[in-house]
């Protein structure tokens, strides 16, 4: 972690990695009960493994959204279930 602002912004980078990346991710209340998440991503492979970017991009775009919905469903259930 490099930054963090609790409630606000958490930003990530790696260390060592064959796809180094650095993630920052911001939460801003838009209206009382609605929130926005922004993800800003940065970096990409290097060297050989650079041939594989657009699959890299593709998988890790998948993976970010499914991580949105699992955040969507988590703040949505009620405290009950």
């Amino acid at each position: 972690m490099t930054r963090f602002e609790p409630g606000r912004l958490i930003e990530i980078e790696t260390v060592k990695s064959t796809f180094p990346i650095q993630v920052t991710r911001e939460v801003e209340a838009t209206s009382p009960g609605s929130t926005r998440v922004k993800a800003h991503i940065r970096g990409g492979p290097g060297g050989l493994m650079r041939l594989l970017e657009p699959l890299m991009a593709r998988s890790a775009k998948k993976s970010i959204e499914a991580d949105y919905d699992r955040l969507v469903d988590l703040l949505e259930r009620t405290p009950s279930e």
